[in-house]
């Protein structure tokens, strides 16, 4: 299950109504009462991931057919399709702005049920896709491709649109949405999640593996300035408070910590 909230909205990704071993249905939620079911036709498709515009109005989802698919929340049907990447769709994101898609790629995998729970499995001579492709939704227009040594794992917009945080491996690259050039690499911990404070002055860096500290960066001078450790397994997810004082930090351990980011915000 795959989730999105946004002002009131979550997003999901399900199951067929079939019941067959396919994820080729989401649906748009609000206030825990079902909206608009977004069913793919014609081809078997598994969707991995799924976006929504910061207005509301348009839906992203993208699968293991390497395509990302544009639909008008109130109608329901399809805008656009994207086309390019050589591997599955695993990461999708609008800029806060609205002007601009990212979606990423990942390895293709295969799928395999044994007694009701389906397992996945990459393939041995599978391809991976190491880029992330930047798409200007009202012209369609694919307008920069982002290479990587490894695929992304998660990626985010600063809050002001200027920045994109990509995560691949133990690095971090920080791109200028302007020219989509690489502003620089943070070496990490290997990531799981990443969060910009909401004046975009600070990142923060979840791990996975066996480091699962989080790392807080200054974004304009690319200093580390802090890590915390406590979580005893990947670090699903941070996220900031509005005012930047709390970082709260959730992790597959089931366990989420706030911590104290005052004295960060003053050395700013």
């Amino acid at each position: 299950m795959l989730s999105y909230a946004h002002d009131g909205y979550c997003f999901g990704v399900s199951r067929s109504s079939k019941g067959e071993t396919s994820w080729n249905c989401a649906t748009f939620w609000k206030d825990q009462e079902q909206q608009i079911d977004f069913l793919y036709e014609g081809p078997h498709v598994n969707i991995i991931s799924a976006a929504v515009s910061p207005d509301t109005k348009i839906v992203a989802t993208g699968g293991n057919d390497k395509k990302v698919y544009l639909w008008d929340r109130a109608t329901q049907k399809q805008l656009n399709t994207f086309s390019g990447h050589t591997g599955p769709i695993i990461n999708l994101a609008f800029s806060p702005n609205g002007t601009h898609l990212v979606s990423t790629g990942g390895t293709e995998w295969e799928t395999q049920e044994k007694d009701g729970v389906v397992y996945f499995y990459p393939l041995e001579d599978g391809e991976v896709d190491q880029t992330a492709k930047v798409w200007h939704i009202e012209t369609g227009n694919e307008i920069a491709t982002l290479t990587h040594p490894s695929s992304v794992e998660t990626l985010v917009f600063s809050p002001d649109s200027t920045c994109l945080a990509t995560a691949s491996g133990e690095d971090v690259h920080l791109w200028d949405t302007k020219t989509w050039q690489k502003i620089v690499t943070l070496e990490t911990v290997r990531v799981e999640s990443l969060g910009f404070s909401a004046d975009g002055s600070l990142l923060a860096v979840g791990g996975t593996g066996r480091k699962p500290n989080i790392q807080i960066w200054k974004v304009k001078t690319a200093e580390l300035v802090k890590e915390f450790s406590g979580h005893k397994s990947d670090v699903e997810s941070v996220a900031f408070s509005p005012d930047g004082a709390l970082l709260a930090s959730g992790g597959f351990d089931s366990v989420i910590y706030l911590w104290d980011m005052k004295p960060f915000i003053d050395s700013n």
